[in-house]
Formats: C-alpha cells, structure tokens, sequence
C-alpha cells in the first residue's frame, strides 16, 4: 500500500512539475515576445520621427518608401501583438505575475499608440511635402513664364505707322487673352502657398523667389 501511494504521488507531483514548467516556459516566452515587440515599436517610431524631424522635401522618395514599408511591418506586428495580449492574459488566469503581466501589456499598447501618431504625422508631412514640391515647380513655371511676357508688356515700340501698330495691337490682344487664360493658374498658386503657410510642413532647406508682379488687365 505504501509504494502505491508513493507512485501515486510521485505520479501527481511529476503532473504538477510539468505544468509548473509549462507556465514557467509559457511566462518566459511571453517575456521575450514582448521585449522583442517593444524593441521593434521603438525602433520604428524612431525611424518616422527622425524622418519628420529632417524635414527634406529632397528626401519625399525615400520617405515615402519608408513610410509604405513601415505601414507593412506594423499590419503583421499587430497581429503578432494582439496574439501577445491573448497570450498574456491566459497567463492571467492561470495565475502568473499579473501586475507584471498587465505592466508589459500596456508598454506594448502605450508602443502602439506613439508609433501610429509617429506614423500618421509622418504620412501628413509627406502629403504637405509632396504638394510643395508640386507647387515650387509650378510656380517656377510661372515664374518663367512671367519673365517670358514682361518685356511685351514693357516694350516702347509702339509702331512706325497705322499698319504697324495695328499689328502690334492685334499681338498685345492675343498677349492680353493669354495672361486672363494665365490668371487662372497664378491665383490657384497662391491659394496654394497660403494652405502650405498655414500648415504644419516646413520646407527650411528650399528656397523660392518670389515671381515678378505682373499687371494683368481686369475682366
């Protein structure tokens, strides 16, 4: 009767052993996940906000790829954290650490929150830097533009006789009609300017003259 009683215990503590050590096991996984899974939020939230602090509308290609690939990489890591938090609070129930438990779980959420504010404003920064560029080349063009069509304007040549300054009356008609079919452009350029003024995206490294004013007649 004594020796059955001894393997029967022996067999009850060998059960208890194993799943001590299954919990033990499960706990250090969970451990080691989220040390991993936080290593990784850091990373990338310090990889969007070193973007958004350079500020180089030169960089927008570059940017932008990093932006794209981070969006990837956090798609499957929140799917890997959300299985971490499951994990996590069976470990709960079964007993284990929860303070500590509960303390990881929020690192890993609070992670998850500066990431995708990093994220997002870095995705905005890139919307603002890419209308910029956008508007630095227009308005270059207008720029040119201006500078093509301001000497016409300007000229003293007003014609030797009728015939030619009827012809030079008719080019400055022609000249006249394109600058209202320019107009167009030019004010779309600086509601343009304002909205970038006005926002949050600093172009500090790029440089613009401003175009030359030009006359143009009214409607």
């Amino acid at each position: 009767m004594t020796s059955l009683r001894n393997i029967t215990l022996l067999v009850d503590l060998c059960r208890q052993r194993r799943l001590n050590l299954d919990k033990a096991r499960a706990l250090y996984q969970f451990v080691q996940d989220h040390e991993e899974e936080l290593s990784w939020l850091n990373e990338k939230e310090t990889l969007c906000r070193r973007a958004l602090l350079n500020g180089d509308v030169a960089t927008v290609q570059q940017t932008t790829l990093l932006h794209k690939n981070a969006e990837t990489e956090m798609q499957s890591h929140w799917a890997r954290t959300k299985d971490m938090i499951a994990a996590g609070e069976r470990l709960i129930e079964n007993g284990q650490s929860k303070e500590d438990i509960q303390k990881r779980i929020q690192a890993m959420q609070h992670g998850w929150e500066r990431l995708r504010a990093a994220h997002q404003a870095l995705g905005q920064w890139l919307n603002e830097a890419k209308q910029a560029q956008q508007y630095f080349q227009d308005a270059n063009e207008a720029e040119s533009w201006i500078r093509e069509k301001m000497p016409l304007v300007k000229s003293d040549d007003l014609g030797r006789d009728e015939g030619a300054a009827e012809s030079l009356l008719q080019r400055h008609a022609r000249l006249e009609e394109e600058i209202h079919a320019y107009r167009a452009d030019i004010v779309r350029l600086e509601e343009m300017s304002q909205q970038l003024a006005n926002s949050s995206f600093h172009a500090a490294n790029t440089s613009y003259n401003e175009t030359e004013e030009v006359c143009v007649p009214p409607d």
